[in-house]
């Protein structure tokens, strides 16, 4: 018979137990060297680094919300109509000017709000939100309030881009806080105290408004350009043409409905240039000295002389102004005064 190769069963046996050895003595080199300690340490350092993290994650997370109110939904503006409501509290405007630009379209839209509109209802994908006559915003640190609806008319009918139902600016507001306070017209003419030859609209400070001043603004592609009346002559009451600005001084009879003189004058000018504002029919439906509601701040946060844009009916070198207790006045065209402008939008 053939020679049978292979392993015996007490090879097979020894060779079993030097793996055993082998292993043990592995296994007991790696367990002295640490190795198995230093992974668990590893993966419990891991373990609270990303505790560590997380909580400071959260952190932020707050102070970002404490900030911003948090993440909030795109607002979507879908309608504004007419409020039945008789009365409105001003309140601080929510709304950013691109989304008044847009309710200002809507409502110049919309033939049922007038100038004598008090509060609109704005219809969101978030809720109804109220706007009206008296609420106050802010541009560039300065603070702005609404004057009316649908009061002014746009010098272009396609202003918002298509002609609207009403062709007129949706929203029409006032600086509360001045701007500056400068002269009507520097020149001094024959030893006199100015000039308010041909009016608003020949005026220096009218110039400077819808130039320097109105490139200045942050806001300047929400305003719209509106037409304006004025005086030209200020004795002649026939004498009224219009002129077009983005920014405009308020005329003494979009404050007053009737003068100090029976009603004959407006203010201190010899006629009305415009119509009475919807905030100022409610404050003061008629002529009333004294009047804090139109009292305004200068810069120093005291209360000051404003400008309108009338010329006083008693001379060629005064225009109309609004005294620091509130009471309609007349003043040389080149003194200082406050400069509180309108602009539409």
């Amino acid at each position: 018979m053939k020679q049978q190769k292979g392993i015996t069963l007490v090879a097979l046996v020894i060779t079993i137990i030097i793996l055993l050895i082998l292993a043990g003595i592995s296994i007991s080199a790696l367990t002295n060297q640490g190795l198995f300690t230093q992974a668990q340490n590893a993966k419990n350092l891991t373990e609270e680094k990303t505790a560590e993290e997380n909580a400071i994650l959260a952190n932020y997370l707050e102070q970002i919300e404490a900030i911003t109110g948090g993440i909030k939904e795109e607002i979507k503006l879908n309608s504004v109509t007419v409020s039945e409501s008789t009365t409105h509290t001003a309140t601080e405007i929510t709304f950013t000017w691109d989304e008044l630009s847009t309710i200002a379209k809507m409502i110049s839209n919309n033939s049922e709000i007038g100038n004598d509109t008090l509060e609109v209802k704005v219809q969101t994908n978030l809720g109804t939100k109220t706007l009206g006559v008296g609420d106050t915003a802010t541009v560039d640190g300065k603070k702005v309030r609404i004057l009316g609806f649908n009061h002014d008319t746009l010098t272009s009918e396609t202003a918002y881009g298509a002609k609207t139902a009403t062709g007129q600016a949706g929203i029409s507001f006032e600086y509360i806080e001045f701007l500056a306070e400068t002269t009507m017209n520097s020149t001094i003419l024959d030893g006199g105290l100015g000039t308010n030859e041909n009016g608003w609209g020949a005026c220096e400070l009218r110039s400077t408004l819808n130039s320097t001043t109105y490139n200045s603004l942050s806001i300047k592609n929400n305003i719209k350009q509106v037409q304006k009346e004025f005086i030209q002559t200020y004795d002649d009451a026939n004498s009224k043409t219009t002129c077009s600005d983005y920014l405009w001084l308020l005329s003494c009879g979009e404050i007053w409905d009737n003068g100090w003189n029976g009603g004959v004058t407006r203010g201190e000018a010899i006629a009305t240039e415009g119509s009475q504002y919807k905030y100022y029919k409610i404050e003061n439906p008629t002529y009333s000295s004294e009047t804090d509601y139109i009292i305004k701040q200068n810069a120093d946060n005291s209360s000051f002389g404003w400008w309108l844009r009338s010329p006083a009916s008693g001379g060629s070198d005064a225009f109309c102004y609004v005294f620091k207790t509130g009471e309609g006045a007349t003043m040389g065209a080149y003194i200082d005064l406050g400069v509180a402008p309108g602009f539409s939008i």
